[in-house]
């Protein structure tokens, strides 16, 4: 063994085994790395040359004619920068204001008559918009009835249309029922970028209630649409209040 231990090292020398023979010349890298080079992207302009070097690199491997490459690429580039765009940049949304509140309530003018009754238990109820680093909750002067309102009238509705209704309203019959919380507000899926403020992707609704002894809480999150009828927020509000009646029916 000791013998053939030295024939191998006496023919190899001290350069390293090549078991794959050498390059062809200009194909291997020549004192730098073959990898792409990595960018730090931190924003959507670095990410978008990020996308374009990216694509560009892959096709310049492959032996395409150049008007195929080049629609190719083309294609390429418009699907990368519009799913950059979509996850990282969101859609500038409509805040409601005092001058332009959201209307919550289509067609609704007053609270229904019932055979229960509601108590605002609330301990704070913001005025104004409160901005923080994941969202926006809104305030009352941008909500049109106020939410106290419109979740009274959500609730009857949503009983009314409930599979059991008459046991549903038998168990609530003569009931009082607390509203300890409520929030609306928008806010991102992942925050990947400090450029997203502002850009907010999901609208969620988030409420506390309490009928008797027993306390319910319900939310609904969803994609942020500006083109919601009658505002992004009623929908996901009026879900909420859907799974707080299957609550109180079940439990």
């Amino acid at each position: 063994m000791g013998s053939i231990a030295f024939i191998l090292a006496e023919a190899q020398g001290f350069e390293p085994w090549k078991p794959f023979g050498l390059p062809v010349f200009k194909t291997g890298a020549i004192d730098h790395s073959a990898r792409l080079p990595l960018l730090q992207a931190h924003d959507s302009t670095t990410l978008e040359a990020t996308t374009s070097l990216f694509i560009e690199w892959c096709f310049s491997r492959c032996n395409f004619s150049n008007q195929f490459m080049n629609i190719i690429f083309s294609l390429f580039r418009r699907i990368g920068l519009l799913a950059l765009s979509l996850s990282l940049g969101g859609c500038a949304v409509l805040m409601p204001t005092a001058q332009t509140p959201y209307q919550l309530g289509e067609g609704l003018t007053s609270t229904p008559a019932t055979s229960w009754k509601w108590i605002d238990a609330r301990t704070s109820v913001p005025a104004e918009n409160t901005s923080t680093r994941d969202g926006l909750i809104f305030g009352e002067s941008g909500l049109q009835p106020s939410s106290f309102e419109f979740i009274q009238a959500e609730f009857a509705r949503a009983v009314a249309k409930y599979d059991e209704r008459e046991a549903l309203e038998a168990k609530l019959r003569g009931q009082t029922l607390r509203l300890l919380s409520f929030e609306g507000s928008a806010g991102l899926r992942i925050r990947l970028s400090e450029n997203q403020q502002g850009k907010w992707e999901v609208i969620r609704a988030h409420l506390v209630v309490t009928v008797g002894d027993t306390q319910y809480e319900a939310s609904d999150v969803r994609t942020f649409n500006n083109s919601d009828k009658p505002s992004p927020l009623s929908p996901s509000i009026a879900d909420a209040i859907s799974g707080l009646v299957r609550q109180i029916h079940m439990f």
